[in-house]
């Protein structure tokens, strides 16, 4: 009889008790929430990846090709927010949405045209923030061009 990997309270492996934690520490961190609810219905990291595959063939017409390893990838905090087609799959396993499940959404880029319109770039750039290459180039230019051209400004 082979051994299947548990899923109890000292977790997948032997991961170092300072990074054994629920989601929110950042990538990495270990999935608690989804370990417990995998536990709860008794899947093995195999039977749940089969069921994922299963799930979203039903969804969407297209058999997964989730893994033994993509189940661990999801358990230890590799992946933080899975993939559309999978993410719908585990939603209807467990009857619950991504949230609750423990997993963290990617974080998106905030629109050109939703930025706070009060902050110039000077601002941005003298508080720290992150310096974006095309903006970096156009401020240059400006200032290069003032010098150049003082009777323009």
């Amino acid at each position: 009889m082979r051994h299947q990997p548990s899923f109890g309270a000292r977790g997948l492996y032997s991961i170092p008790s300072s990074s054994r934690s629920c989601h929110g520490d950042g990538p990495g961190t270990r999935n608690a929430v989804l370990a417990a609810r995998v536990s709860e219905l008794g899947f093995s990291q195999v039977e749940l990846a089969e069921e994922i595959n299963s799930v979203c063939h039903r969804l969407t017409g297209q058999r997964g090709y989730a893994t033994d390893r993509y189940v661990r990838q999801l358990l230890d905090g590799t992946t933080l927010w899975p993939r559309k087609a999978y993410r719908h799959s585990l939603e209807a396993i467990f009857r619950c949405s991504a949230l609750e499940l423990g997993f963290i959404p990617r974080a998106s880029k905030p629109a050109r045209t939703g930025e706070d319109p009060s902050h110039s770039d000077e601002q941005r750039v003298r508080k720290g923030a992150p310096v974006i290459r095309r903006d970096f180039l156009r401020l240059a230019s400006g200032t290069v061009l003032s010098v150049a051209f003082p009777d323009l400004a």
